[in-house]
């Protein structure tokens, strides 16, 4: 019976660390034989001991992801408060007397979508989303959404809703669409200079063909007529006078409308669908040249709501990837843009710069430049009630003639990307440092595509030192990328940059270390051969394109004073007392006789837009054109 309770006694533990040992010895254990009392203590690694151990790993790691989503809230949070801290914004909204019932919520499976282990994890996994495209990692400031703009392609979602709920002024409104009659009426011509208006029956309905198929004397007698207005309604100074009142359109002229309810919104998407389908179908071979500005032209004009910013993107981004003997109506589309004070994001920035380069027009470039800066006019003007403080006296610019105020575009790595290489390709690398380094100080910052141009330009001038220095700068913004946990790839233009830097200097070891490493990012050695070899031989930079035709003032040498007051104007609206609720009545409804025609060549359509006609003659446009040439030479001024 003793050897019994001896083999209970030393196989009835499952565990034998030693404070099992010791809590297991029974009086039953003592009252074993003197071997089984003996038995030797093994002091290996017990299963308590490991199990503590991942316990506490698993315990460091949840505290690390803990950390991670209390960051995201924090910024959702401070994000959210910079919002519903923003004062009201005076005169931009008409008020809606209609109550909108809140919507029933609706609970919807989603198939084959995996489940979130805590509530707050769907909505941080959907702040991608809400907040637009992810911000590269550059060498410029960081990310503050409560300094963006509400048309940025970076602004919050509660930030970019908010915009959408305002609506124009009457002003605004008639402007955009005199800006719009412009545009068609410059298409129109455009077709009718390359000869291809005799079949616009077979393009639009016959409704359209008034105005699509009129003599090209009448379209130039509409388009000097629309300009005069448009100067007029410009200048006119009550921002919410009755519709009526303000400066009329010609008989055909576009008729825009904004409702309460928002379903603008939806129009001007669908027409953004549109204009892009056009775009796709003439890239592809399916639509002809002439087919697709005649479609777009006619999109326009039965449009009832005007283009959004999403809509003169894609006319200026679509009518620049043309061919190269086709990009005459991007001069116009900028015009359309600068006329209706559209307020550009980073997409339109981004376009106007690259097409300066593209027409090699360095005057231009700077100009704009300076616009950027708050110059000239500006590129937007801050909301209505305003007040300059320490916090926005960087991004704000008030002029001290007209005490208007400006407000500069926010500090992002791709337009800054684009501004770079007009600097790199009207100056040189230099000049392009020196710009780098003073609109640092002010927030700007170039990611690893903003570096691959500089690298490019060291490479094809073989200057391995400054190269190398590029080189490291990109390796240090990748790692930096990756200890945020958004790992950027470099592109295979930056290694084929870094590869022929190695080769024209004779750097054999670190070009066979470069390629080892593209082809570790998974870069096939073909694709890279093919790229090197393309790029040695291909131009540096932006392609180089002939300026198109812009000045409209020129065909006041062909259209007749009689032609000209022949031209009939839109009969008065009939607004309802409910849709205009800020404006007073239309005191004078008669219709107006046009202006001469006279004068009119005085100024173009991009001249008087950023003051008044009479401030523009004051200036010394000599000096201006002097100062903007030697800017790239002193580019600490930015």
């Amino acid at each position: 019976m003793q050897a019994l309770w001896s083999r209970i006694a030393q196989t009835g533990l499952s565990c034998h660390c030693p404070s099992c040992v010791s809590a297991g010895a029974s009086g039953v254990a003592r009252r074993t034989t003197t071997a089984a009392g003996r038995r030797p203590v093994r002091w290996a690694l017990s299963s308590t001991f490991v199990y503590s151990g991942i316990f506490a790993a698993a315990a460091t790691t949840d505290a690390g992801f803990k950390q991670k989503r209390r960051d995201q809230w924090d910024r959702a949070i401070a994000d959210i408060k910079h919002d519903l801290d923003r004062p009201t914004e005076e005169k931009t909204t008409v008020r809606q007397e209609e109550t909108v019932k809140p919507k029933q919520e609706k609970e919807e499976t989603v198939r084959y979508k995996p489940l979130f282990d805590e509530p707050q994890e769907v909505i941080l996994e959907n702040q991608s989303y809400q907040d637009g495209p992810a911000w590269p990692t550059n060498t410029g400031a960081p990310l503050k959404k409560g300094f963006v703009p509400p048309n940025s392609i970076y602004a919050g979602y509660i930030t970019r809703n908010r915009a959408l709920a305002s609506r124009w002024t009457s002003k605004k409104m008639r402007t955009t669409e005199l800006a719009v009659d412009k545009l068609i009426l410059r298409m129109l011509l455009h077709l009718d200079d390359l000869g291809c208006r005799d079949e616009m029956h077979l393009t639009v309905p016959v409704s359209c063909l008034n105005l699509f198929a009129a003599p090209t004397r009448n379209l130039k007698a509409l388009l000097l007529y629309t300009n005069d207005q448009h100067m007029e309604a410009t200048t006119y100074p009550d921002q919410w006078a009755h519709i009526n009142d303000l400066p009329r359109q010609h008989r055909w002229g576009v008729t825009y409308k904004q409702d309460n309810l928002g379903e603008f919104h939806r129009t001007a998407e669908n027409l953004n669908t549109a204009l892009g389908q056009l775009f796709e179908k003439k890239q592809s071979g399916q639509l002809a040249y002439k087919d697709m500005v005649a479609k777009i032209a006619y999109n326009l004009y039965i449009s009832p709501a005007p283009p959004s910013l999403e809509c003169w993107n894609t006319l200026l981004c679509g009518f620049m990837d043309t061919d190269a003997k086709n990009v005459d109506l991007v001069e116009p589309t900028l015009s359309a843009i600068r006329n209706a004070n559209v307020r550009m994001n980073e997409t339109t920035l981004k376009a106007t710069l690259k097409y300066f380069i593209m027409i090699n027009s360095r005057t231009r470039f700077a100009n704009f430049v300076d616009r950027m800066r708050g110059l000239h006019g500006g590129v937007a003007m801050a909301r209505p009630g305003i007040t300059v403080n320490d916090s926005g006296r960087a991004r704000l610019v008030v002029d001290p003639q007209t005490g208007k105020i400006y407000q500069k575009p926010y500090p992002t790595p791709g337009v800054f990307e684009v501004l770079v290489q007009g600097v790199l390709h009207f100056v040189g690398f230099e000049a392009a440092l020196r710009v780098c380094k003073d609109m640092g100080q002010h927030g700007w910052g170039l990611s690893i595509r903003g570096l691959t141009p500089l690298l490019d330009d060291r490479a094809r001038n073989a200057d391995y030192e400054a190269g190398c220095q590029v080189w490291d700068l990109i390796k240090k913004l990748q790692t930096e990328s990756q200890r945020k946990g958004q790992p950027e790839k470099l592109f295979a233009q930056t290694y084929s940059a870094m590869l022929r830097l190695c080769s024209a200097c004779n750097e054999m070891a670190r070009f066979d270390e470069v390629l080892r490493e593209a082809r570790a990012a998974k870069y096939g050695h073909q694709e890279l051969l093919d790229l090197f070899r393309h790029e040695m031989h291909a131009e540096p930079g932006i392609r180089q394109l002939e300026p198109g035709w812009r000045n409209i003032a020129n065909y006041v040498k062909t259209v007749t004073q009689a032609e000209f007051e022949s031209i009939e104007e839109k009969e008065p609206e009939e607004v309802f007392e409910s849709s205009s609720p800020t404006s007073e009545p239309s005191k004078d409804a008669s219709p107006r006789k046009p202006k001469s025609v006279s004068g009119l060549y005085l100024f173009d359509d991009e001249d008087w837009l950023g003051s008044m006609p009479s401030t523009w003659n004051s200036i010394n446009m000599a000096k201006i054109d002097k100062k903007r040439d030697d800017w790239p030479f002193s580019p600490s001024e930015l």
